[in-house]
């Protein structure tokens, strides 16, 4: 019996630690879980995403004080002067209130219609600051406000931008600076309407992290570059990643050799200088395992990140399901809420086959890092073709 490694074991009690903690699911009104429930603001022991992995979506518990003050804020929004006849813009200051997330109240906004100047029922607009706070993630129902035009969280503990940002089609403005954030979702490519993207200083992926990218040159007019609003600048070698973590004996074997070969290359002319390192032999056997299509149980995922669920099913499912099973479903549930699609075909994904870092211009922002996850083999390898660069990362 082989022995485990300390690194490994180190591995499995950090597992342990956050399937422990699927029991807390973060649940919002209408039985969405949005993520995992923290005690307290810091990390489960055991936790460290690394450069290309995503932080879980963590949710902390306010303090009673800090609800209180947003409830009145809130509240004080919402009732606005009867003797002004309309109201287009409602501003809704939570700054320095010690938030740890935001209030779900705030989604109420999404149901509040007035009349126009014209006479016609319409929602009216809606601007956010919250910045000052603790915040460790970002509601997905926020992005669901139609009338959402600005949001403001700068000096917060956010490190993940939720895919759902990519419904607000009327946000206009998002100030996240200072912040843990290291990359943007794709989806906000697709904000029509956005012109203000204040991210910086935040902990950004950028190009000298990345060990090799590649120049796009796309020609204006393509959804590559839009003159004056967005422009695709450098594209990073795509990641193929197993789909239970996991590299099997004969992958081992051969990252073994081929570390043995780069060695011996390192120490005699012999070799020639192309020879592929261990991590080039494993992408290219991780790539040739992946299914060119969505596994079934990606499909089935999908179904299952639609589910309404509450507490007690949550119980339920963790007592009578495998590990394996529960953790993915939710994982699925998670994604699903916060809008974590495929980068080519959009549907939900759970478990991603290939990820790609990507450095876009967009707006006044030079090289917004903006990562893209796949579902299947396939659009990995039409988002790869599509790409206006001679040689495919």
């Amino acid at each position: 019996m082989m022995p485990v490694s300390p690194l490994r074991k180190r591995q499995r009690r950090a597992q342990r630690t956050l399937f422990a903690l699927g029991e807390e699911l973060a649940l919002d009104r209408d039985g969405k879980a949005f993520g995992i429930r923290l005690e307290n603001d810091s990390f489960p022991p055991g936790y460290r995403p690394s450069l290309y992995d995503d932080p879980t979506f963590f949710v902390v518990d306010n303090p009673p004080g800090a609800i209180a003050r947003a409830s009145e804020a809130i509240m004080r929004t919402f009732e606005r002067d009867p003797n002004v006849e309309i109201y287009e813009t409602y501003n809704l200051n939570l700054d320095g209130l010690q938030l740890k997330s935001l209030p779900e109240q705030i989604s109420d906004f999404g149901h509040l219609v007035i009349y126009n100047k014209v006479g016609e029922i319409t929602q009216p607009h809606l601007h956010l600051f919250a910045s000052n706070n603790s915040l460790r993630s970002i509601s997905p129902k926020i992005f669901d406000i139609g009338g959402l035009e600005g949001i403001t969280l700068r000096d917060n503990k956010i490190a993940r931008i939720p895919g759902a940002i990519g419904h607000a089609k009327s946000l206009r403005s998002i100030n996240i600076a200072q912040n843990k954030i290291k990359f943007f979702p794709h989806t906000i490519l697709n904000l029509p309407k956005l012109e203000i993207i204040s991210v910086r200083p935040n902990k950004l992926i950028e190009i000298d992290d990345t060990k090799e990218v590649y120049r796009i040159d796309a020609k204006e007019g393509t959804p590559f570059n839009e003159p004056r609003r967005k422009r695709l600048r450098y594209v990073g070698k795509i990641r193929w990643i197993t789909a239970n973590k996991q590299i099997s004996g004969t992958a081992v074997t051969a990252i073994k050799l081929s570390r043995n070969l780069s060695t011996l290359q390192d120490n005699s002319s012999f070799f020639n200088d192309e020879s592929p390192t261990a991590e080039e032999e494993e992408q290219k056997y991780t790539k040739r395992r992946t299914f060119w299509c969505p596994r079934l149980s990606e499909l089935v995922l999908r179904k299952i990140s639609e589910y309404l669920i509450s507490q007690s099913e949550v119980m339920k499912w963790r007592n009578t399901t495998h590990e394996r099973v529960y953790k993915l479903a939710v994982k699925a549930l998670i994604h699903g809420t916060n809008g974590e699609v495929c980068g080519y075909c959009e549907n939900t994904v759970t478990e991603a086959v290939a990820e790609l870092m990507e450095w876009w211009d967009l707006r006044d922002n030079s090289l917004l890092p903006i990562k893209r996850r796949f579902c299947c083999r396939r659009c990995a390898e039409m988002w790869l073709q599509s790409l206006p660069i001679e040689k495919n990362p």
